[in-house]
């Protein structure tokens, strides 16, 4: 019997390979028939490589080394019950494509091996048994070290010279980020019960949707966000869960939501996550005069509330007095800075 995900799988890729960690044997053959592999390279164990958000991926490890095997599906891994565009690993692929052209940035991110494009599948380099530095909002700290090296990483990246452009418009992605940032935090009757996350959350939420000078600085920022087609090859989710921690030292992960924009809105990203993990912003000041400012305030400030607000919850221990502490700041980066 099909099981619904994989019937609704092979409603939009009727030719597609489904992913199945159930079905080990089916699995092997696939790899087999695609001829990866080595002939002499024999498949040892497979096994689920963490838990992803968008995505369902897999850890292979065979006689000669690992591989990261990662499917798009018709939905978000996490939260199946909201849809999401299979071409993402398309943009993915391009994207780590085009970085490999960069030989500080080829050592910073995985490379895609093989791909199977009627399947939404992408084989790549397995950079290690690594962790993920959401730690960080549990009361671990980035040294400046690490800081200095994802500021070099972006760097590298937003001065990369595109030429293809069509590749990275990336809209349906963009359209689904753009909801779940700008628009779902901050409506009403949203399916999502903030009361059963912290007590009395719904309660401010409610004052802030009130706010319609607030709300229009948002929707203001999300068009910004949403209609940018040139600017920088941008990572489009630079937070910590997609930084890993290697003996190699961080690389970096999951571009799913890359775009052509603004690279401020990358910094503004990571901006936010190391304001909501109470770690040290000082270095900021090293870049503030090649950036602006005020545009990166405003898209860290909203970054926090939908974090705070909306479905893209992080592994926070806070009670509501900190929260609303957070929210009132996330408030003043988005009301205090000007508008072009």
């Amino acid at each position: 019997m099909i099981i619904p995900k994989k019937r609704l799988f092979l409603d939009y890729l009727p030719k597609g390979y489904f992913l199945d960690l159930d079905n080990q044997e089916d699995l092997f053959s696939y790899l087999k028939n695609k001829e990866w592999f080595t002939p002499d390279e024999q498949i040892i164990k497979v096994n689920k490589a963490g838990e992803g958000n968008m995505n369902f991926t897999i850890r292979i490890q065979t006689t000669k080394k690992s591989y990261i095997l990662k499917q798009a599906r018709p939905w978000v891994e996490k939260f199946p019950e909201i849809e999401a565009p299979i071409q993402r690993n398309y943009v993915e692929k391009a994207f780590y494509d085009q970085v490999a052209q960069d030989e500080f940035l080829a050592t910073q991110m995985p490379k895609v091996l093989q791909d199977d494009k009627e399947s939404c599948l992408l084989l790549m380099e397995d950079l290690g048994k690594g962790k993920d530095y959401l730690e960080l909002y549990q009361g671990k700290k980035i040294t400046d070290q690490e800081t200095e090296q994802l500021f070099h990483i972006l760097k590298r990246l937003h001065a990369l010279k595109v030429h293809d452009s069509q590749s990275f418009l990336n809209d349906r992605m963009r359209e689904l980020n753009h909801a779940h940032m700008f628009a779902i935090p901050f409506q009403n009757n949203n399916g999502l019960n903030l009361d059963q996350i912290t007590p009395s959350l719904e309660n401010i939420k409610a004052e802030i949707i009130e706010d319609q000078n607030l709300l229009k600085n948002i929707n203001d920022l999300g068009e910004r966000y949403l209609n940018s087609s040139s600017g920088s090859l941008l990572h489009g989710d630079f937070y910590p869960g997609s930084w890993l921690q290697t003996s190699s030292g961080i690389k970096v992960l999951d571009p799913e939501f890359c775009f052509l924009g603004e690279k401020e809105f990358d910094y503004g990203i990571m901006y936010a996550h190391l304001i909501i993990a109470n770690q040290n912003l000082a270095m900021f000041e090293t870049i503030s005069h090649a950036l602006n400012m005020s545009l990166l305030s405003r898209y860290a400030g909203v970054e926090i509330l939908r974090r705070l607000l909306g479905y893209a919850q992080l592994p926070l221990k806070m009670d509501l007095q900190e929260k609303e502490k957070l929210i009132q700041r996330a408030i003043f980066l988005l009301n205090s800075s000007s508008t072009e």
